[in-house]
């Protein structure tokens, strides 16, 4: 591994950071959420539309949740005439309302599985919070 850092550096002229960052980041060009506990090779399995769950080693160790901006900007910022800066602050709301309408509609299985996202986010106290970070991604 330390040829790859070194070929990076010197093809981009640039240092690689080898320190991992758990953090849950927005990536607004896929209008989605993601959290990695780990890094490590790993594997994603979509759920549905909206969630992947991110596997290592058949551990359990992130999440994807898409679709917050569409909703924001489809279904919430037109009726209350909100702004765009107003969305990241909506996200918390969002999710809350998700939960709640999937908790009514969605399968057993699929439920499982967002509680499995749900358990994961809780123990690792995950929080999206670094706004300007995911402005910038």
């Amino acid at each position: 591994m330390e040829n790859l850092y070194k070929i990076i550096k010197d093809v981009f002229e640039t240092d690689v950071s080898r320190d991992f960052i758990k953090r849950a980041s927005y990536y607004s060009s896929m209008d989605y959420v993601e959290y990695v506990a780990r890094d490590a090779i790993c594997v994603s399995d979509r759920i549905d539309q909206f969630l992947t769950l991110i596997w290592a080693d058949e551990e359990l160790v992130g999440f994807r949740l898409k679709g917050f901006r569409c909703i924001f900007d489809n279904v919430i910022k037109e009726v209350h005439e909100l702004r765009d800066s107003d969305f990241l602050p909506m996200i918390v709301a969002i999710e809350n309302v998700l939960t709640h309408l999937g908790n009514e509609f969605i399968g057993d299985d699929t439920k499982n599985a967002y509680k499995l996202a749900a358990d994961l986010a809780t123990r690792d106290n995950v929080q999206l919070n670094d706004f300007e970070h995911a402005l910038a991604a």
